[in-house]
């Protein structure tokens, strides 16, 4: 009998006995998920058989290389036997669970690990191992990226490890002719034939500069937000595929006979999105994005990767994983997601403020508008903004409060606005708004004390 290869596919299987023909046309169900496609069915088949022969040794080291994505399906009680077969209680498979970390590292470094299986990196490959035995007592001790040639080379060279079969992820750091709307440039482009989803991949270190990393992002909106932004990013993915022949033949291979047009196009309508792959967290980040739901909210996508040393191996931490990020969200009821707000002019902001806070910004207004007739007010989708020959102020509103950004020196706001509260703003959110110039915000919660707001405005449009 002709012995078959590990690779073989099903479709054209290695001969076999009636018995063995029957089961394997009895695969379980887990085998089959829907949301994965054939590939995977066969990996995830050719370990069962493994399993169901109780070769499980073998069947362990066949999975070493599976992605995230294909481990999760097989079932506890499969890696359960497997476990009591070969001693192994590291392999349950379980729950996330944190392990011992180092003390040394912060907190936020204090990352779960899989019961199944982790990341270990090799050079710049990674490759999913078992965990051993007494990962219980495992410390992570936290490890830097050499350099950021090398986060990304781990970024953008381990596609499948990271992001699934289904995926294909083209490196375009050295593409000299790939650059989008405001001179913007991915380090990466990921196509999701599962989910029909186009990811435009942005590698960033912490120690970078948010201004920059935040100018840079917020040009590509143009391509995601509006039609003729999406026309033109279709257009420009065509001319990347077609350039190139190893994308075009993956795109072939991936797309299962549908025209490649047909599913770029797919991809281009379910909303773009930009993924930003960081070395860690970024303080900045979460108020920008509960700032601008509309676009960074909605728009773009983190996940943050750490790199440690665990019992004299290097590994890699993802979180969250690409399935978290990859799978459409829904509301707490199961449903999809109301379209977010936009605000086009005043009344939409002052439509969500209570009657006092809707008060307090109309009678700032009024004030200001009676001294200075050069003034103007401009509406976008995030604040009001008060502007004469430069950006005075920018305010923001909810239900409760009001929140002004003064573009002037915090010393002075201190000096004059003694009844609210005045924040200091991160170096970064300072250059967000104004540039190297101080700033700092007032936030009010009552029409009490308006006078010291008003008058300290008032000044600073004079001196302008």
């Amino acid at each position: 009998m002709k012995k078959g290869s590990l690779n073989n596919k099903r479709k054209q299987p290695k001969k076999r006995s009636k018995s063995n023909k029957a089961k394997l046309d009895k695969d379980p169900a887990w085998t089959t998920p829907k949301h994965l496609d054939v590939a995977d069915h066969e990996q995830l088949q050719r370990f069962n058989g493994l399993y169901e022969a109780k070769e499980y040794k073998k069947a362990v080291n066949y999975s070493s290389g599976f992605s995230a994505s294909l481990m999760e399906e097989i079932p506890r009680a499969v890696w359960e036997t497997i476990n009591a077969a070969t001693g192994n209680k590291g392999l349950v498979k379980a729950k996330p669970s944190t392990v011992a970390v180092d003390s040394n590292p912060p907190a936020s470094q204090q990352l779960a690990m899989n019961l199944a299986y982790m990341y270990v990196l090799k050079g710049t490959t990674l490759k999913l191992e078992p965990l051993p035995s007494d990962h219980e007592s495992m410390k992570k001790v936290a490890r830097n990226f050499q350099s950021e040639k090398e986060f990304q080379d781990i970024v953008l060279k381990n596609c499948i490890s990271i992001f699934g079969l289904s995926t294909i992820l083209f490196d375009a750091r050295k593409k000299n002719d790939i650059e989008f709307y405001g001179g913007f440039i991915p380090d990466g482009i990921l196509f999701d034939f599962h989910f029909k989803k186009l990811y435009l991949i942005t590698t960033a270190m912490t120690k970078q500069s948010f201004a920059l990393l935040f100018m840079k992002i917020t040009t590509l909106f143009f391509f995601m937000k509006n039609k003729d932004g999406q026309t033109l990013l279709y257009e420009k993915m065509m001319t990347i595929i077609n350039k190139n022949v190893g994308l075009k033949s993956q795109f072939i291979t991936k797309s299962n006979g549908t025209p490649i047009p047909d599913v770029l196009m797919e991809m281009v309508k379910n909303k773009p999105s930009l993924l930003l792959m960081m070395d860690g967290e970024k303080p900045e980040l979460a108020g920008i994005m509960e700032t601008y739901t509309d676009t960074w909210g909605a728009m773009v996508k983190i996940m943050v990767v750490k790199k440690f040393l665990v019992n004299q191996k290097l590994i890699c931490d993802f979180q969250p994983d690409y399935i978290a990020i990859s799978q459409p969200k829904k509301s707490k009821s199961g449903k999809n997601e109301k379209p977010k707000v936009i605000r086009e002019n005043e009344e939409a902001h002052l439509s969500g403020t209570s009657t006092e806070i809707r008060e307090v910004f109309e009678k700032i207004k009024s004030e200001l508008l009676k001294a200075d007739k050069e003034i103007r007010f401009a509406v976008t989708n995030y604040y009001i903004s008060l502007h004469k020959s430069k950006k005075i102020a920018v305010f923001q509103m909810n239900r409760k409060k009001l929140s002004i950004v003064i573009m002037h020196p915090e010393k002075i706001i201190r000096a004059q606005i003694t009844h609210h509260v005045v924040k200091t703003l991160a170096e970064s959110v300072k250059k967000f708004w104004n540039g190297k110039e101080d700033c700092a915000t007032v936030v009010i919660e009552s029409n009490k004390h308006l006078g010291e707001i008003i008058n300290l405005l008032k000044r600073i449009l004079k001196e302008v």
